[in-house]
């Protein structure tokens, strides 16, 4: 099963919704996480509630791979630090550098300094929640592939590059 965390806005349930149907339509089972405050407003994120409900609703489920995008990556490195999931790959496309503080940044490389050598990042080369040099700082020394698409924004609309990711063999 793929575990997708999306970015924060309510815009990125239909770029969720894209990417699932792609996978589904590969036959890959989805879990789909939708944030809280997508369905009320009046709610701010509160990510130990979100890995709470993250974590019951795939308990007892096997999930070999997150897709997780801008927050949700950072959601994502906090339930690998935590050991609430060990997926085979990790699939982060679009950290959002210029939006996480130093110690969450920090969290980030411990989680994917456990996770090297199956994690996989796509980052756009203009994204203008954090630059290419931002992103080389966190990654360095860490073993990971890092896909860079040519792009102005933080869309990350790539089901044929995850796809490929999930499809591949790990070396």
């Amino acid at each position: 099963m793929i575990l997708y965390l999306p970015g924060y806005s309510a815009k990125n349930k239909v770029e969720q919704q894209i990417m699932s149907k792609a996978f589904t339509s590969e036959g890959y089972e989805v879990f789909l996480h939708e944030w809280k405050h997508w369905s009320d407003e009046s709610i701010d994120l509160n990510i130990e509630d979100e890995m709470e409900l993250i974590s019951q609703a795939i308990q007892g489920k096997s999930i070999e791979a997150i897709v997780a995008k801008s927050i949700g990556t950072y959601v994502a490195a906090r339930l690998i630090w935590s050991r609430l999931i060990d997926p085979q790959k990790i699939i982060l496309l679009g950290i959002p550098l210029n939006d996480l503080d130093r110690d969450e940044k920090e969290l980030m490389q411990l989680s994917l300094r456990r996770v090297q050598g199956k994690s996989f990042l796509i980052h756009n080369s203009k994204d203008p929640h954090g630059s290419v040099d931002d992103l080389n700082g966190l990654v360095r020394d860490i073993r990971l592939e890092v896909i860079l698409k040519e792009a102005e924004n933080h869309d990350y609309l790539y089901p044929e590059d995850v796809l490929s990711i999930l499809k591949s063999k790990m070396v």
